[in-house]
């Protein structure tokens, strides 16, 4: 059955009254390293509040008879279409290799790209481009246990495979990588060059993060 507006309105709105019902669940952008736990916040991640709404999810879906992929497909359309990562992998060389490790210059890179930036503190940057349709992040040190650390997040479809994804992210950059990592270097310092997927499970998105980081805290 083809997943009408008026379920994915309702299953949307139940997980927006759950993550705002606390008005101090604004997204913490992180909850442990980025290597393991790249964002915290957006499709994939939201706020505690929302937990027992993502817990009934699954069975809301099963219950009308909708797969997770015609709810992401529907509630991030851009997640499904072609090149959908290419817009974060394309911040990433823009901004975080060509401005690193210069977090003003971070900053302003991610507003004349067009995202809305925050600045949490002087080292650190938060810039999203949240849309009805899409999901990108750019972080810049955000509760990282690296010296230095910049990221850019965005969405696919389930069926767009890490290998492929890291195939196509490292090799626009010319490089190959072991287990999605590889290294760089440039200014007199050495990088890390990471990718990391997560499983967005019935939400129907999987999340990718392109990361760029000192190799030791």
């Amino acid at each position: 059955m083809r997943l009408s507006s008026y379920v994915v309105a309702s299953l949307s709105g139940a997980l927006l009254l759950a993550a705002c019902g606390n008005p101090s669940s604004t997204p913490n952008v992180r909850s442990g390293p980025q290597s393991q736990h790249p964002v915290t916040f957006g499709p994939n991640h939201v706020p505690a509040t929302a937990g027992q709404a993502l817990v009934a999810l699954p069975a809301l879906l099963d219950n009308a008879g909708i797969s997770s992929e015609e709810f992401g497909e529907t509630l991030f359309p851009s997640a499904y279409a072609k090149n959908s990562l290419s817009k974060p992998m394309s911040l990433f060389q823009s901004i975080c290799l060509s401005h690193a490790p210069n977090v003003d210059s971070i900053a302003k890179a991610a507003a004349r790209a067009g995202l809305d930036v925050e600045r949490p503190s002087p080292n650190q940057v938060i810039a999203i481009e949240w849309t009805e349709t899409s999901f990108i992040s750019l972080q810049v040190n955000i509760e990282s246990p690296y010296a230095f650390e910049c990221a850019t997040t965005g969405t696919a479809a389930p069926s767009v495979t890490a290998q492929a994804v890291r195939e196509d992210f490292f090799g626009s950059l010319g490089k190959t990588a072991s287990r999605g990592t590889t290294v760089t270097s440039f200014g007199g310092s050495v990088y890390n060059i990471t990718h990391h997927m997560i499983d967005g499970g019935a939400l129907g998105v999987n999340e990718h993060a392109f990361m760029l980081q000192s190799p030791n805290p």
